[in-house]
């Protein structure tokens, strides 16, 4: 039970009322573990440039992006309503070159790390339910590959645009029911989502390769990821959460600067659709 502004809630999913020996509470996994933890052990990075600078460190060239869209995601109602559009994140690359670490370190944010969703063999209603289950968070797909079916295809380009998935109900009054598309998405996957380009256009792409690593790569990277595991770095959104003023009463003139900045990177025979500069941006 938790008390606030006088008044008292009851979290089903972290009482032991209705926990038995026997009883199935695997359905409660994704509200367990999104939860924030306060107290940080030495030696774990407790501020937002402390992490950062681990995040750069771990994920070289492909770590501003990402943290881009890790603190954008965490604004997304606010992104969306004012553009009416939120960008899927992408990881593409060979088996071992770092996709999978990255998605795990970005759910991070939010607790214990999630799950991901199958892209091809996750259920229809398994995949659209997880677009609906926490606002400003992400949801995480991962073996993308060119046997996702045609309607999760469908359902990845809607998201961008915040369509969820649209069910009759058993009623005479024709309604339908809506699932609503509240947070992020992160694909991972070793192919290239280009069967259909109107959904790499709505993705912000980065590419992996594989790399050797030396030791001490390998072991900052472990202990990177060993606290996010413990949900460690939820600190880290909450810090983001109280900067939200700021970022709102800044936002649009910080993307107009950052469009400029990338439209200058490209002559006119090269530049990107404008789709694309506005998502990076």
């Amino acid at each position: 039970v938790v008390k606030y502004n006088e008044k008292k809630y009851f979290l089903p999913t972290f009482s032991k009322i209705k926990i038995t020996e026997t009883e199935d509470v695997g359905n409660d996994e994704f509200e367990r573990n999104f939860k924030y933890i306060q107290e940080v052990p030495n030696g774990v990075p407790s501020t937002i440039k402390d992490w950062s600078l681990d995040f750069q460190k771990v994920f070289g060239n492909n770590a501003t992006l990402a943290m881009g869209f890790a603190f954008a995601s965490l604004m997304r109602d606010y992104i969306f309503n004012r553009y009416d559009c939120f960008p899927l994140l992408n990881l593409f690359g060979p088996a071992g070159s770092g996709k999978t670490f990255m998605a795990r370190a970005i759910t991070c944010l939010y607790g214990i790390p999630q799950r991901p969703i199958h892209a091809v063999s996750g259920t229809i209603s398994s995949f659209f339910r997880k677009v609906a289950q926490a606002r400003n968070a992400n949801s995480w797909y991962d073996e993308y590959s060119e046997k996702v079916p045609d309607p999760k295809l469908e359902g990845f380009k809607n998201f961008f645009d915040g369509f969820g998935r649209s069910l009759s109900k058993l009623s005479k009054d024709n309604k339908t029911q809506n699932t609503p598309v509240h947070s992020s998405v992160i694909i991972s996957g070793q192919v290239l989502p280009n069967r259909d380009p109107a959904l790499l256009e709505r993705c912000v792409t980065l590419y992996f390769t594989e790399k050797k690593v030396t030791k001490a790569q390998t072991q900052r990277a472990d202990k990177f990821t060993d606290a996010g595991k413990k949900g460690f770095y939820s600190q880290i959104a909450a810090q983001i959460h109280a900067l939200r003023p700021h970022i709102i009463d800044t936002f649009d003139e910080m993307v107009e600067t950052t469009s400029d900045h990338l439209i200058g990177m490209f002559n006119n025979f090269n530049k990107p659709s404008t789709r694309v500069l506005n998502n990076f941006s």
